[in-house]
């Protein structure tokens, strides 16, 4: 039985653009991080502890995820929940 909000709207195992682009994200944030915290301890003189590494992965990795993911569009038949209503809303 098709949703009646979005006929276009599909079950599908297969993920979303949104979660792709996170997932990349992900992947591109932990590498830049990397890249950062090497730059960062190449011009200082003491190098940075592991904890201030692991913070600044971190950090970066959530905001390139975040980015790629919230940029992102909805694909032609997914559609997009509604947090205050749950309902289903075209993408449209």
């Amino acid at each position: 039985m098709p949703d009646p909000v979005n006929p276009n709207a599909q079950k599908t195992n297969v993920p979303t653009n949104k979660t792709l682009a996170a997932t990349g994200g992900s992947v591109v944030g932990s590498a830049i991080s990397t890249i950062v915290i090497y730059v960062i301890n190449q011009h200082s003189t003491t190098p940075l502890p592991a904890e201030v590494s692991g913070a600044i992965t971190v950090l970066v990795t959530a905001i390139v995820t975040f980015i790629a993911g919230y940029f992102t569009p909805h694909g032609a038949k997914e559609g997009v929940l509604n947090g205050a209503s749950v309902k289903l809303v075209s993408s449209s």
